[in-house]
C-alpha cells in the first residue's frame, strides 16, 4: 500500500486576485509587502537553469492571529509579482514516519519551482513548536525537519511565506529575510 499522499493533498492553488486596496494594514506594512512582491517578481524559473545562479529563494514570516488578512496579503504579493500561489497544508505534510515529512516537503518545492509559484505555509508554527518539546524519539527529528524546510526555502528560486499565529523562536526569525506583523 502506498503511504505517500498525492501532491494535490499536500497543497492547493489559491486565488491570487487580491490587491493592495484589499488590505487594511498600516502603510509601512503595505510598503514592506510591496518590497517583497518586487523581489518575488524578479526571479524566473528560467534563470534557475542557467549558471551562475544568482537568485536564491527566501523566506518571509507572517506573524499574527488574523489568518484571513495574512492570506489576503499573500494573494496580493502573488498577484503583484504575477506568480501562482500555493497554500501548503502542513497537517498533510507532516508525518509520524521518520523521513516522510522531508520527502513531502521536497515534492512540494519541486512542484512549486516547476510552476514558478509562491508557497504559503499556513500554520507553520506546527513545525516551530516541536523544536523544544522532546518527549520521545520522534520529537528529536523535529529540528531536522525544520532545518530541511529552511534549506529547501533557500535552494528554491522563489518566495516561501510562513504564516504563524504566535511569535516564533529566535532561530526561525534569523532564517527568514522578512517578518511582517499583522494585528
Amino acid at each position: 500500500m502506498n503511504r505517500r499522499p498525492n501532491i494535490d493533498a499536500l497543497m492547493e492553488r489559491a486565488a491570487a486576485d487580491a490587491t493592495w486596496g484589499d488590505l487594511a494594514l498600516p502603510p509601512n506594512t503595505v510598503a514592506l509587502l510591496r518590497r517583497i512582491a518586487d523581489r518575488a517578481g524578479r526571479w524566473s524559473p528560467i534563470q534557475r537553469k542557467s549558471p551562475p545562479i544568482t537568485v536564491r529563494g527566501f523566506g518571509v514570516l507572517f506573524v499574527g492571529k488574523d489568518t484571513g488578512e495574512k492570506l489576503t496579503a499573500a494573494q496580493a504579493v502573488a498577484n503583484t509579482s504575477r506568480r501562482a500561489l500555493y497554500r501548503v497544508d502542513l497537517s498533510a505534510v507532516t508525518s509520524k514516519y521518520i523521513g516522510e515529512t522531508e520527502k513531502n516537503l521536497g515534492r512540494i518545492f519541486v512542484a512549486a519551482e516547476q510552476a514558478g509559484a509562491l508557497l504559503y505555509f499556513d500554520e507553520a508554527d506546527a513545525l516551530f513548536g516541536k523544536r523544544s518539546d522532546v518527549k520521545d524519539s520522534h520529537d528529536r527529528y523535529a529540528a531536522l525537519e525544520l532545518n530541511f524546510l529552511f534549506r529547501s526555502i533557500k535552494a528554491h528560486a522563489g518566495v516561501s511565506i510562513l504564516a504563524t499565529a504566535a511569535a516564533p523562536p529566535a532561530a526561525v526569525l534569523r532564517r527568514t529575510r522578512f517578518a511582517v506583523h499583522f494585528r
